[in-house]
């Protein structure tokens, strides 16, 4: 599962605003306004927030319950404590992304382009024929999100930012 048409810093700023759309649930509508993203994409990244732990399910299809994971990781967001931020999503990461964290641990010589397929694999994504890297626009910004989450969790060194990331 991937983060869907949305970049790192618009990931942040969803669990930002579940945060701040309380008092929970919070409403998927409500937390496209806050986050100033459309309701689709707030939709579709919430499985994986779920994934992650960052969130579960309310007794409605729109409604978005954070975890205490996620609450803290978002009270970390608003305050700008790095450091919490770090703890909390390696904990999170760490579990749902261990595949490709095994496989950046194991593989030699490993650039962004490696880690780049081994991610795409591992999400099962379909190749898009002449598209960037042959991978639809979402997939890759899901695939860019994850890299910038694993690098934000302290999971693979900064120099996989892809450069749509760095300024995150």
């Amino acid at each position: 599962m991937l983060p869907l048409e949305i970049t790192f810093k618009g990931w942040k700023a969803l669990i930002v605003a579940v945060l701040k759309t309380g008092p929970q649930p919070a409403f998927a509508g409500r937390v496209a306004e806050a986050a100033g993203l459309d309701e689709h994409i707030v939709r579709k990244n919430v499985l994986f927030l779920k994934e992650l732990g960052m969130v579960r399910a309310g007794s409605t299809e729109s409604e978005i319950l954070l975890t205490k994971a996620g609450a803290r990781y978002a009270q970390a967001l608003v305050s700008g404590d790095k450091a919490v931020q770090k703890e909390v999503l390696a904990g999170c990461a760490g579990f749902a992304l261990r595949p490709v964290a095994r496989f950046c641990e194991l593989a030699a010589d490993l650039d962004f382009d490696r880690l780049f397929l081994q991610i795409k694999f591992l999400a099962n994504v379909e190749d898009t024929w002449g598209q960037d890297r042959d991978t639809a626009e979402q997939d890759r910004a899901g695939i860019y999100t994850v890299v910038a989450i694993m690098v934000a969790a302290g999971m693979l060194d900064k120099k996989y930012l892809p450069v749509e990331e760095e300024a995150a």
